[in-house]
């Protein structure tokens, strides 16, 4: 059994620019669960320790929690599946996925996450900077797709999609933000440096995500794309 957890913004009095994502949505799977939101307690370091706060007050039949990240508003159903399927069948802590990075654009901007995996799809390293380093973003390309030994060198952009394990969500609450996720403003190295084993599942496509004004019109265009 599983939940479904997501980030929805909700306009604030007072403000037409502020936007607060303490309502969490609910959507839950075979456990008897109904839809709903729940609003959490201000003050969270981050959307991890929100959805924590929910899991914390769900049925213990419960035992994958899925938290969709806000900035992946297109995220596809399937993905969401294979994450579970993985956790299900794996004794990893923790799941997400990542893509092939598409342009050397998108393997610059800071606003895009890269992730560099073990020789078993593991998560070494997340990172805003160019990684792995070294190379121009052709030779990496390239690399990644003609040595059977460069597992983990081919350029990744992760995706905002994290399934964890119920009990893995409760040993979160007890973690300090690390070092790294300070500096990197990355919340999934506040696991990783505790020493969580964290699947990196790597798709094939991933649908734009929203992380600067500008990306939203990719997003629409992807719906009208879509819709046609």
């Amino acid at each position: 059994r599983q939940v479904l957890t997501g980030l929805a913004p909700e306009l604030q009095r007072g403000s037409a620019h502020e936007l607060s994502t303490r309502w969490v949505p609910l959507l839950a799977s075979d456990a008897g669960y109904t839809r709903g939101q729940v609003l959490t307690a201000a003050g969270h370091a981050s959307g991890t320790d929100r959805v924590c706060e929910v899991a914390s007050a769900l049925p213990r039949s419960i035992g994958v929690v899925v938290n969709v990240q806000g900035d992946e508003p297109l995220v596809d159903p399937a993905h969401i599946d294979s994450l579970i399927s993985h956790l299900r069948s794996s004794r990893d802590d923790m799941a997400t996925l990542a893509v092939p990075i598409a342009s050397e654009e998108q393997f610059l901007s800071p606003h895009t996450v890269k992730v560099v995996c073990s020789a078993s799809g593991h998560a070494l390293y997340f990172s805003r900077a160019s990684i792995p380093h070294g190379h121009s973003f052709s030779e990496l390309s390239s690399l990644g797709t003609s040595h059977a030994d460069a597992t983990g060198v081919r350029p990744l952009r992760h995706v905002g999609l994290y399934a964890f394990r119920r009990n893995m969500l409760e040993e979160w609450r007890r973690l300090e933000p690390s070092v790294l996720e300070k500096c990197e403003s990355l919340e999934q190295l506040r696991p990783l440096a505790a020493g969580w084993t964290i699947k990196v599942l790597e798709v094939g496509y991933a649908a734009p995500d929203v992380n600067v004004p500008s990306d939203i019109a990719l997003v629409e265009a992807a719906l009208r794309e879509a819709a046609a």
